[in-house]
């Protein structure tokens, strides 16, 4: 009989898999898996009729793709039952999920939670529309651990009292898992009964501009964090309770249009778990907010009270403009580091804010950049920032600048910033070759700042006044020790190509050996006279390039070739051209310029190479095939841009 038993079980089991995989479906035998994607009750049948006769299915998952009725989810769940299945996935598969139900449609869902088997069970996509449920007569699911709910439609206030019944009777829940059903309820009650819900471990809700996780333990919350857009602070109930219940332990406030000090003051007070609180601003009011976390917490310790708050990240976004401050906190102790980063990155004419940003906490900051800023604008704000550090010291690590339209005086101003900033490590500035004062200032980066540079734009704004002596001013590569990044933009130059092919030759090689190097000569491919003598490091202590950009540059295939040469691919790990399209022979001179495993002695670097090609004809597909394969070899791990046909 056991025989008989065992054959019979094995063809039912095949019999199944062969509906499954008849029905774009999958399974992993081993592990009880079974995937399959139902679009009638008639094939529903059928899939039923063999899931139940295999008795092999430990996890269901089900695509239901016609419109259900009552009945078919009653089969639906009699099947799970019978079958015995542990852990369940329902899906909604095409459009034919109801919009108008009955009371009763869906009820045979909810009695599958307390069928004595189901330990886990997720539904997704379907529109379960819980008014129309009724709980009150469902069951306690002693089984279930784990509860997955998402809706493609937000459920309304209505259904609310079906989903706290259901909460009620899981008792031994210890995963709980919705989207678009009532976040905010979810939490409160959370919040409300975690003492009873001893078996809960993670609570994850979602919905349009809201999400929260919370962790627990034995009926104690541990950590509660959540991100809100647009909060309403308290104006309905529920809100209330969920930003100052008091067991927040990490919050996030995005596109906060207005806020007042009271509501603000108020999560830092009644919330005393709360460790790190972060906010993105589009108020006017974002200057204010250090000014009330001081406040606060200076509050709390004046009363002897616990501050658990360590970090505050605010983040003011606007179109001219990318404010980060950032503040730390320690113990009881007022706040202990306070720092800012900002970028500016257009016109700042109209808002006085980033004038009294850089005289009242210039101090602060750690990092600045400044681009693309109208004339003397930066100047009004880099004396600012020098009164600022010289009261308060400077904290930079990072200084980007556009010297363009900065007047010479302003260049004393960054000069005592710079000697303040003791742990500035990366310093860029761009030199644009149309400023009236440009040969003053190209002398003053190289002879004041040449040995801290770490990355310098040259622009010619495609109207660059090259001349060849241009070159004798400019600061070359032995006058930039730590030299990472050079970008070199907007030159169309028809005249003195020669010296300017010759300088970008130089500010791309790589050190040369001291014997080469002597501080009163110029490197030997320069055919220019020197006029810099600044000291020089050794050649030991140089950076090596890391990013080369030459854009719109026009060469001769000879001067390209000289410039591929000497390029130094020691430490590259980006390499740019964007400007005149490269012709076959010329991207045959730069792959020739590329050493080698063996040359460089292992595997090259380089990560991306970008460059504007001109159309290929069709004799000519195998011979650029065969430079990729070439440059494939030779630069395994870069990414190239601009191969017609070529994604790498």
């Amino acid at each position: 009989m056991d025989h008989y038993r065992d054959l019979y079980h094995q063809a039912a089991v095949m019999e199944l898999k062969e509906i499954i995989l008849a029905n774009d479906g999958s399974f992993v035998e081993e592990e009880g898996k079974f995937e399959v994607k139902l679009r009638s009750s008639i094939l529903a049948t059928q899939i039923y009729d063999a899931i139940v006769k295999a008795r092999c299915v430990q996890e269901l998952t089900v695509y239901l793709g016609w419109e259900v009725t009552q009945g078919d989810l009653q089969r639906f769940a009699s099947t799970v039952t019978k079958a015995n299945v542990v852990n369940l996935r329902l899906r909604g598969c095409g459009s034919g999920h109801p919009t108008n139900v009955d009371n009763s449609l869906f009820q045979p869902i909810l009695q599958l939670m307390s069928n004595g088997r189901i330990q886990s069970m997720d539904i997704v996509t379907m529109n379960i529309h819980f008014p129309c449920v009724d709980a009150s007569t469902m069951k306690c699911a002693l089984k279930l651990r784990s509860l997955s709910i998402s809706s493609t439609q937000h459920q309304t206030g209505e259904s609310w009292p079906t989903l706290a019944k259901i909460l009620d009777n899981c008792p031994s829940l210890t995963e709980l898992t919705a989207s678009n059903h009532h976040s905010r309820k979810i939490c409160v009650y959370i919040q409300r009964n975690a003492p009873i819900l001893r078996a809960l471990k993670t609570v994850i809700v979602r919905e349009e501009g809201l999400s929260a996780m919370m962790v627990l333990s034995q009926g104690t919350i541990e950590h509660f964090k959540a991100s809100l857009q647009t909060p309403t602070f308290g104006e309905f109930e529920d809100d209330k309770d969920f930003l100052f219940g008091g067991y927040l332990s990490k919050l996030e406030l995005t596109k906060i249009e207005e806020m007042d000090r009271d509501r603000f003051t108020a999560i830092i007070h009644r919330n005393p778990r709360l460790v790190k609180l972060g906010i993105i601003f589009r108020s006017k009011q974002w200057l204010d907010i250090v000014e009330w976390t001081q406040s606060a917490t200076n509050d709390l310790a004046s009363r002897g009270q616990r501050i658990s708050l360590r970090n505050v990240v605010a983040c003011i976004v606007s179109e001219a403009s990318r404010v980060t401050h950032v503040m730390k906190f320690q113990g009881r102790s007022p706040m202990s580091k306070f720092s800012t980063k900002i970028k500016l990155f257009s016109t700042i004419a109209n808002d006085d804010r980033i004038s009294r940003l850089f005289r009242q906490y210039g101090g602060s900051f750690t990092a600045l950049e400044a681009r693309n800023l109208p004339d003397n604008e930066l100047g009004r704000l880099v004396p600012l920032l020098s009164n600022s550090t010289e009261k308060a010291g400077s904290k930079l690590e990072s200084l980007i600048l556009e010297l363009r339209g900065l007047p010479l005086d302003c260049l004393e101003c960054i000069d005592r910033v710079i000697e303040r900033s003791a742990g500035l490590k990366d310093l860029r500035f761009t030199l644009s070759l149309d400023d009236e004062r440009r040969q003053e200032k190209a002398e003053w980066l190289s002879g004041r700042h040449g040995n801290s540079l770490t990355g310098l734009i040259v622009c010619g704004n495609g109207v660059a006044p090259w001349t060849a002596e241009t070159a004798q001013w400019l600061p070359r590569r032995r006058d930039l020790p730590k030299l990472k990044k050079i970008e070199i933009r907007g030159f169309d130059i028809t005249q003195h190509s020669q010296s300017f092919a010759l300088w970008i030759s130089d500010i791309v090689s790589a050190p040369p050996p001291p014997s080469r190097r002597p501080a009163s000569s110029t490197p030997s491919q320069l055919v220019l006279p020197n006029v810099s003598t600044i000291s020089v490091s050794s050649p030991d202590t140089w950076t090596r390039l890391t990013t080369i950009k030459i854009w719109d540059a026009v060469l001769s295939e000879e001067q390209w070739l000289a410039v591929f040469e000497a390029i130094d691919f020691t430490a590259l790990n980006e390499l740019d051209f964007n400007g005149p399209e490269f012709s076959l022979e010329r991207f045959q001179a730069l792959i020739n310029s590329i050493p080698n495993s063996r040359e460089y002695g292992g595997i090259l670097p380089l990560k991306k190479l970008s460059f504007a090609f001109e159309s290929v004809e069709l004799y000519q597909r195998d011979e650029l095939e065969t430079l990729v394969a070439t440059l494939a070899e030779k630069a395994p791990q870069a990414n190239v841009f601009g191969l017609p046909g070529f994604k790498k």
